[in-house]
C-alpha cells in the first residue's frame, strides 16, 4: 500500500543488513578493488589468459602468500613465475583513503583538545 508520502514499505519490511535501503542514492566507494590476475596478460611475454596460480615452493613464499596481497603465478606459455597482487588501487580509492585519514586526524585532534581542556 502506497501512503501519501510515497513510501512503499513499512519499517517492518526494511532489511537492516543492507545499507542501500537507508541511502538508495548514495554512491559507495571501495578503497581497495579486488582483481583476478588470471584474466590479465603475462608480465614477461604479454600473452593474455596464460597465467595460472603456482603453489608455494618454500617457507618464505608461504609467509608472503599468507601475510600480503601477493600470490604466486606462473605463465603457461613462457614459464614466467612470480608474484602478482590480488588488489588494485584506483584514483577514487586514493581520494577516499586520504579523506578518511584526514577525518580521523581531525577527530583525534578534537578529542585531544577536549581531553586537555577538561582533564
Amino acid at each position: 500500500m502506497t501512503s501519501f508520502y510515497g513510501w512503499e514499505n513499512s519499517l517492518n519490511e526494511v532489511d537492516y543488513r543492507n545499507n542501500r535501503n537507508y541511502f538508495p542514492n548514495m554512491k559507495t566507494r571501495k578503497i581497495l578493488l579486488r582483481r583476478n590476475p588470471l584474466y590479465e596478460k603475462c608480465p614477461s611475454c604479454s600473452t593474455p589468459n596464460s597465467i595460472r596460480r603456482s603453489r608455494s615452493r618454500n617457507p618464505l613464499e608461504i609467509i608472503i602468500k599468507h601475510t600480503t596481497f601477493f600470490k604466486t603465478y606462473r605463465c603457461s606459455k613462457c614459464g614466467w613465475r612470480g608474484y602478482l597482487s590480488t588488489f588494485s588501487v584506483t584514483a577514487d580509492s586514493v581520494k577516499s583513503l586520504v579523506f578518511y585519514l584526514v577525518l580521523a586526524l581531525i577527530a583525534g585532534y578534537i578529542v585531544l583538545q577536549l581531553l586537555r581542556r577538561f582533564a
